[in-house]
């Protein structure tokens, strides 16, 4: 029989990690625009329409993670919560080593050759579309 607190149970050790690692990511953001190696802006220091722009996206973040779960609850597909879930955790956690990289801390090596491909593929990205 169907419950209606059933929909609402929410999985809170994924939805904390994720939270915490949009906090990592927004800090360590932070800093790598203090230290000038921001790459959104020409100057690589603060924008406020970048900052609320990036501020805006994880809470819409956070905001869709608890609706797929609500979702996944209702239909009771809770593989479709988890793929979320390691999506933005696996997102989230390459921005924060993506930034702390930029700003001179060290990665482990695989991370670090994933973001130079990630690298690679966004500046052939960029280049294909400016032909367009």
């Amino acid at each position: 029989m169907f419950k209606l607190e059933n929909i609402f149970k929410i999985n809170y050790i994924a939805l904390i990690i994720v939270t915490l690692l949009i906090v990592a990511d927004i800090v360590t953001g932070l800093i790598k625009c203090y230290v000038g190696k921001s790459e959104k802006t020409d100057d690589g220091k603060f924008k406020s329409s970048i900052m609320r722009q990036c501020g805006f996206k994880k809470i819409a973040v956070i905001i869709f993670v608890i609706c797929i779960n609500v979702l996944t609850n209702y239909f009771n597909v809770d593989y479709l919560g988890n793929i979320c879930y390691i999506y933005y955790i696996a997102t989230e956690g390459l921005s924060v080593c993506e930034n702390l990289n930029s700003i001179g801390i060290p990665v482990p090596g695989l991370i670090s050759n994933l973001l130079k491909q990630k690298k690679k593929e966004g500046d052939e990205n960029d280049s294909t579309n400016d032909r367009k």
